[in-house]
């Protein structure tokens, strides 16, 4: 979200339900999304060191929040960028704007009752002990960008490029670490205070229906490539599912 002032395009990349599972995602990023992104970086003056891994976003709350519905008029933190904002407004949540660090004691003070949060960032940051239940929608998925000014990396030796690279985790290694975390997390998530709650598919399919309007309203609101960006992934998508039926 921080680069995304600097690149707006970047806020697209966390548009509901733009991704069908962790699988597709790898493939769209990996083959398609990464060269796309550099490039807009490029020209912002920034080098993509790598992607770092959040993991899909969820419905957390004091209460269950299982349909849409349920959401009405819930006060609802949303961090920075246009994408969660446009989501809670699209299934009639009271948006709450709130920084991170301000959301254990705002649940705690009633001043939010819900938000969204990957499970990596709720299971253990004291979230879970003060909002409970915690939906599987998996509307969004999170992921950092790690960047470097671009003059100063031109300014490396192509070792000392390589130094900086290699003293972040690979993508493939964030992938790895942030789901096994979640996978550990949701497994202990009686003891760690979590109710659990899993959508069928027709449950999920309500999510998606309430917030399609979400994505072109974002690619109105950011403008410039955020329309190349949707079609690509599109175009992706189906490289990807023709690929899995052979």
């Amino acid at each position: 979200m921080a680069i995304s002032t600097v690149v707006p395009e970047m806020a697209m990349l966390y548009a509901p339900f733009l991704f069908n599972d962790a699988s597709e995602a790898d493939f769209i990023y990996d083959n398609y999304l990464t060269d796309f992104y550099s490039e807009l970086l490029i020209a912002k003056d920034f080098h993509l060191v790598s992607w770092y891994e959040i993991g899909f976003i969820n419905i957390y709350g004091t209460e269950p929040i299982l349909l849409p519905s349920e959401a009405l008029g819930k006060r609802f933190r949303v961090g920075a960028g246009p994408a969660a904002r446009f989501f809670a407004q699209s299934v009639g949540a009271d948006v709450i704007p709130l920084g991170f660090a301000d959301v254990v004691s705002s649940l705690q003070t009633g001043l939010i009752s819900s938000g969204e949060q990957s499970v990596s960032l709720y299971a253990r940051t004291g979230i879970a002990s003060e909002a409970p239940h915690l939906t599987l929608t998996k509307h969004s998925f999170g992921i950092s960008a790690i960047v470097a000014s671009k003059t100063w990396w031109d300014g490396l030796s192509k070792q000392q490029q390589d130094w900086v690279t290699q003293s972040w985790p690979s993508v493939q290694k964030s992938r790895k670490a942030v789901r096994s975390e979640s996978e550990r997390d949701l497994k202990d998530g009686k003891s760690l205070g979590i109710v659990l709650h899993q959508l069928t598919p027709t449950e999920r399919d309500q999510w998606r229906e309430a917030t399609k309007g979400v994505t072109s309203k974002l690619i109105q609101t950011i403008g410039g490539r955020s329309q190349e960006v949707f079609d690509l992934i599109q175009r992706a998508k189906i490289e990807y599912s023709s690929l899995q039926a052979q």
